[in-house]
């Protein structure tokens, strides 16, 4: 066969091959934490909703090496699952939750904002209720990670050193202690934007609640990938950089009342409903 004829014939093979190559498959570790991700069931299946479903649509909308999917993990089974590989990078994170010991990179902080105390309002209770947090009944989540306790989420050692009662549903945490059953819940650590989410979707409750003007902790929120894996810290970076000048991530932090790391403050700010 004539040389010009073979090298034509080979490029009519490899060029379809190149432009027509699938994105390779990223999965994207999320377990429940409002309002960066949270899923509902309904008749068609389980609905996604959050910053993280956000960001993954908005990432795979300005490159095309790479599909982000959602791959749904719970807060304790996170490194088990990640260990396991399957998943690749995890989203809204910080390798002082636990991750110290585990192959990742993670990407610049590009998410700020923290956690409050929520108690039920009386007229004898003022900020100072808030003073020696370890000695109230605190309600928490299962697997986070808290300030107060020097970011140790296992069972075991907080029910063995505080009086805290761990579910999976921080609506469900709210509602406890706005039963006032001190007994159980005096004190719920909730995210300030779920918080804030919250009492737009219920306006009675402004009234009804305590919040702490200082944070049980703040977020520094980046995203980590597995070392060595697909994705690297430079992938991170770039695709977070092109959404702050596409004006993606403005919109997300905006529709969901988060805050750019640097604009993160130590005191809660409540959002008008």
């Amino acid at each position: 066969m004539n040389s010009k004829i073979w090298c034509l014939w080979s490029l009519s093979i490899l060029i379809p091959a190149m432009v027509f190559a699938k994105p390779a498959l990223v999965k994207v570790g999320a377990y429940e934490f409002p309002p960066y991700f949270n899923s509902t069931h309904a008749k068609t299946g389980p609905k996604y909703e959050g910053t993280t479903v956000e960001l993954v649509e908005a990432i795979n909308g300005i490159q095309d090496k790479f599909r982000l999917e959602i791959s749904v993990t719970s807060p304790k089974r996170r490194y088990l699952n990640f260990e396991r590989q399957r998943y690749d990078l995890i989203m809204f994170e910080n390798k002082i939750w636990g991750w110290e010991a585990y192959p990742v990179v993670a990407s610049r902080v590009f998410m700020g904002g923290g956690e409050v105390y929520v108690a039920l309002s009386k007229p004898e209770r003022d900020q100072t209720f808030f003073n020696n947090i370890g000695e109230r009944s605190l309600v928490g989540v299962l697997g986070y990670h808290y300030g107060f306790s020097n970011y140790i989420s296992d069972d075991e050692y907080l029910n063995t050193n505080y009086r805290i009662f761990l579910s999976s549903d921080h609506e469900r945490n709210l509602q406890l202690v706005l039963l006032d059953r001190p007994a159980i819940a005096e004190v719920a650590i909730v995210t300030r934007s779920y918080l804030n989410l919250f009492m737009r979707q219920h306006p009675s409750t402004r009234e009804q609640f305590l919040i702490s003007t200082n944070c049980d902790q703040e977020y520094h929120h980046t995203i980590l990938a597995r070392e060595g894996g697909l994705v690297t810290a430079e992938d991170l970076n770039r695709w977070l950089d092109l959404l702050e000048e596409n004006g993606e991530m403005s919109e997300i932090r905006h529709e969901f009342g988060l805050v750019r790391e640097n604009a993160a403050k130590p005191r809660f700010t409540l959002i008008p409903p």
